[in-house]
């Protein structure tokens, strides 16, 4: 099983659904409206976002995990690195599976 460089197991999170964080998401923000998700992985709640209507840029330090993530612009950095030119009215940050 291959992990990231931060311990998450990326099959895991292949096989893990969003638990309604997307929707929650989408009812805070502007129909679409761009969102800077840190922490992507392989794309949870990414792919419910665009299939919302959103643009998404995923940022996650992991190549590994981003190479599974479709129709997103992708930034391969360390969160604490991370330096786009741009802003956008939404940010979101993966947590842990189940809110832990």
């Amino acid at each position: 099983m291959s992990v990231t460089p931060d311990g998450c197991p990326v099959d895991l999170y292949l096989e893990l659904p969003a638990a309604g964080e997307p929707e929650v998401i989408h009812g805070a923000i502007p129909p679409g409206a761009a969102v800077l998700e840190l922490g992507c992985g392989t794309g949870r709640m990414t792919h419910p976002l665009l299939a919302l209507g959103h643009s998404v840029v995923a940022v996650d330090e992991s190549a590994e995990t981003l190479a599974h993530v479709r129709g997103a612009e992708t930034v391969c950095a360390r969160i604490d690195e991370l330096q786009l030119d741009r802003r956008g009215p939404a940010v979101g940050v993966r947590g842990p599976p189940g809110g832990r």
